[in-house]
């Protein structure tokens, strides 16, 4: 396990310098303001029995619960919460070498190097870097780990005779639910890994995949009484039209132009990795027999399902790139299968070797997208911390309110989205100055221009939020006579806020027009101003 651990240890180790990106601006601000209230953990608790909505029909109490402990912990410091992150990115790498291993050694083959192979191409994959560097994405981690960790369990009770996967493996995965709805998909991946298990079967695994789909009807009972749609999580997703074939191949056709948004800094290393790693996995396939090749085949069943139940839940990726975090799980249960099928080819020195050449190929191109790829968010990292320093900045030498436009992806990496006022709020900011420097995404442009001639500029000015919860989003919506702010606009390249002015508002085209060509020209690589 140590050289997999090392080399993926390297890669994210600098990530402990970064700064808060995406939703990470709300899981902050919820914590920190439950803490300051002295409701830290009953806000927490209520998350499992009255989940906060959200605009979908997400139910992860675990998530929350993580970013309450991470808040307990370490308080508002990026470092101590990308530790959790780092630590459970690892752990995972370190489960793929050890059962890889351990099942070679089941199947009467050696396994060394094929775990080693599957644990880097795993590890240092840029499919899911997302899923590793991004706080708020810490969901397939933990799934992927409850799903993997019973397995270890097993093999360890296969050797010992004991039954601590039979307990574990439940409680595992109403963790892994608590995290994400993906782990509904758990208890059919563990029963493809139980019927092809090598050699005896150790007591108690029916009893526990039993008990996971027992423990999947009563999730979904749940689910029932708490939202409207029993199987749809975003909004929409369960609304789109067609059949099954329609919908999965109108999903299926959105991946190349998603792959390309995901390796736009490295197209030729990554069409380099994922024509390397096919074949190596192909290959490895073509050399196994027997046993192995059961096992193998069931894990990637376990893989393609996951990959296939969340396209389809989704309808599509974003052609942004945004979504490697999704094939987590997907990938590292591939990995288990192509460490196994590989294992097996040491009956055939030749074909190992030439076999384990094509893997390091593909992990070394692999690696060299995720190099850059890390770079790139390192850099949109300090963007926006850069970011909530102009604002500080513009709000301590300025006394009239201004609308801020901001990026919303840098490439693939989700820089600003959902709850915007936690760049303007504690604990990112010394104190609340949302009513002077008003966030806007480009698309969000036409809602703000309806929000401000509602009054939201007289609301800001009267409320001061110094928060963001249910009360004050009221507050700040009330009807009120309406005043227009300056226009600014965050330059990421110049590091900077450009005044923009202070366009016509008689009509929402007259307001619309100069704005959208005043950030077009201050965000010349934002997908939204691609067209007119």
């Amino acid at each position: 396990m140590l050289l997999p651990l090392a080399a993926v240890a390297v890669f994210y180790a600098p990530g402990f310098g970064g700064f808060w990106l995406g939703d990470d601006l709300p899981n902050l601000e919820r914590a920190y303001r439950a803490a300051n209230e002295g409701r830290l953990w009953e806000a927490t608790w209520s998350e499992f029995v009255a989940p906060n909505l959200g605009g979908g029909s997400f139910l992860r109490p675990m998530l929350i619960a993580s970013f309450s402990l991470d808040y307990l912990l370490f308080g508002a410091h990026y470092a101590g919460w990308y530790a959790f992150n780092f630590a459970v990115h690892l752990a995972n790498v370190a489960l793929v070498a050890f059962l890889v291993s351990a099942w070679a050694r089941m199947l009467g083959r050696q396994g060394r190097l094929a775990a080693v192979l599957a644990a880097l191409a795993f590890g240092l994959s840029p499919l899911i870097a997302e899923g590793a560097h991004w706080v708020s994405a810490r969901g397939d981690q933990w799934v992927t780990l409850c799903s993997l960790a019973p397995l270890a369990l097993w093999i360890r009770d296969t050797g010992r005779g004991t039954r601590h996967g039979a307990v574990a493996y439940p409680l595992l995965l109403l963790v892994a639910l608590g995290f994400k709805e993906s782990a509904a998909i758990l208890p059919f991946q563990a029963a493809l890994a139980a019927l092809a298990w090598p050699g005896a079967r150790p007591r108690g695994m029916w009893l526990a995949v039993g008990a996971g789909f027992a423990l999947l009807v009563f999730y979904f009972v749940f689910r029932a009484l708490l939202f409207p749609s029993v199987f749809e999580s975003y909004i929409g997703t369960g609304s789109q039209a067609g059949s099954i074939v329609d919908r999965s191949v109108t999903a299926l056709r959105t991946i190349p132009e998603w792959w390309a948004g995901l390796a736009q800094w490295r197209p030729r290393h990554g069409a380099a990795h994922l024509v390397a790693l096919s074949v190596a996995i192909a290959a490895s396939a073509a050399f196994a027999r027997g046993a192995a090749l059961r096992l193998g085949l069931a894990l990637a069943a376990a893989s393609g399902g996951l990959a296939a139940a969340t396209l389809y839940h989704l309808g599509g990726m974003a052609p942004s790139g945004e979504g490697g975090r999704l094939l987590y799980g997907p990938l590292a249960w591939l990995m288990l299968a192509f460490g196994v099928l590989l294992a097996d080819a040491e009956r055939a020195k030749l074909a190992l070797r030439a076999t384990a050449a094509v893997a390091l190929a593909a992990i070394v191109a692999g690696a060299a997208v995720l190099h850059v790829m890390l770079r790139e968010v390192a850099w949109a990292q300090d963007d926006e911390r850069a970011l909530v320093q102009a604002f500080a900045r513009w709000a301590a030498s300025h006394d009239a309110p201004v609308v801020a436009i901001v990026p919303e992806n840098h490439g693939p990496v989700i820089v600003y989205r959902n709850a915007l006022g936690g760049l303007v709020l504690p604990p990112v900011q010394g104190r609340g100055i949302l009513h002077l420097v008003i966030p806007a995404l480009p698309r969000d442009l036409p809602l703000r221009y309806a929000e401000l001639s509602r009054g939201l500029g007289t609301r800001l000015a009267l409320v001061v939020p110094q928060k963001a919860d249910a009360a004050m989003l009221r507050d700040i919506h009330e009807p009120a006579a309406a005043i227009w702010p300056d226009v600014i606009c965050w330059n990421p390249r110049q590091k900077q806020l450009i005044a923009l002015g202070a366009p016509d508002h008689a009509t929402p085209q007259a307001w619309l027009g100069p704005v959208r060509r005043g950030a077009r020209a201050c965000l010349p690589d934002e997908p939204a101003f691609a067209t007119p």
